[in-house]
């Protein structure tokens, strides 16, 4: 399958599903193997898990603009989460 436009075919069926045009069988057969809908929803994802875990550190989120968790930004993660 050399040259096969992988990412093209992955874009497209991520426009597919926002458009709720592809069928559950299919929905099912890329999520076997893990397909990522949404980049928005993982930014917020890891950005929450980071959130998280210097609250628990820290006893709050009132982050420094320098806080890092596990090399994340935390205010600049917690920024994308809220705009996503």
């Amino acid at each position: 399958m050399a040259g096969f436009p992988l990412g093209q075919w992955i874009a497209d069926a991520r426009r597919q599903y926002a458009r709720d045009s592809m069928t559950e069988d299919r929905v099912v057969q890329l999520e076997t193997f893990g397909m990522i809908w949404s980049h928005a929803d993982v930014a917020w994802d890891e950005g929450l898990t980071a959130a998280r875990a210097w609250a628990e550190q820290n006893g709050h989120l009132l982050a420094p603009t320098d806080a890092t968790y596990e090399g994340a930004n935390v205010p600049f993660s917690v920024g994308v989460a809220m705009s996503a």
